[in-house]
């Protein structure tokens, strides 16, 4: 699923989530993922970021209302994607000259461009 490390994009609006002051992710922004913190109970997992440290403070499970102490905030990981990569190769060989156009577009078809 996710991992630490990872660069991942927040999909969801929360501009108007406000709980103990926390600071929310922006959705379209890319994230680093820090870490993970989750409910022994219910195995619910929450994703914590590099780039935003809330204070720790005491929280019950979202999921089955188990308190979980001193913890900081983390957030649904059904809120983010990965962020991926784009392959640029194909491009790159789509600019070079070609002698047979219809050969290369047979190629990038069958995605063999090489």
């Amino acid at each position: 699923m996710f991992e630490i490390g990872q660069l991942v994009v927040y999909i969801r609006d929360s501009s108007k989530a406000k709980v103990h002051d926390n600071v929310f992710p922006i959705k379209h922004y890319v994230y680093r993922i820090r870490g993970f913190e989750s409910c022994h109970k219910c195995n619910i997992l929450g994703i914590v970021l590099e780039e935003i440290i809330n204070k720790p403070y005491s929280s019950t499970c979202a999921n089955c209302k188990k308190d979980l102490g001193d913890m900081e905030a983390a957030f649904w990981p059904q809120n983010f994607r990965p962020v991926s990569t784009t392959d640029t190769e194909m491009f790159n060989e789509l600019t070079k000259p070609v002698n047979d156009p219809e050969e290369l577009f047979i190629k990038a078809f069958e995605g063999k461009v090489s």
